[in-house]
């Protein structure tokens, strides 16, 4: 079984099967769905996937977002205290 798909330019994608969109389809999706899936990995694999909102967030980022999170927890829980 092949585990790579054509990307309808020449490019092959690991990890998916030539007949992604008519499996995704056979599973209960419709075939509209099934082909935006299709689209968009497309997309991501071959135009976004340097693109810096895909690359893991940063020790500093990912502290802030931390930081921020529970600021907005405890303002939540002193507003239901109050």
């Amino acid at each position: 079984m092949s585990t790579s798909r054509s990307t309808g330019v020449g490019v092959v994608s690991p990890g998916r099967t030539p007949d992604f969109t008519a499996h995704l389809s056979e599973m209960g999706l419709s075939p509209a769905v099934a082909e935006e899936i299709e689209r968009r990995i497309v997309a991501i694999e071959t135009h976004e996937w340097q693109d810096d909102s895909r690359q893991p967030l940063s020790a500093s980022e990912l502290t802030g977002y931390v930081l921020v999170s529970v600021a907005a927890c405890i303002v939540g829980l002193l507003l239901v205290i109050l």
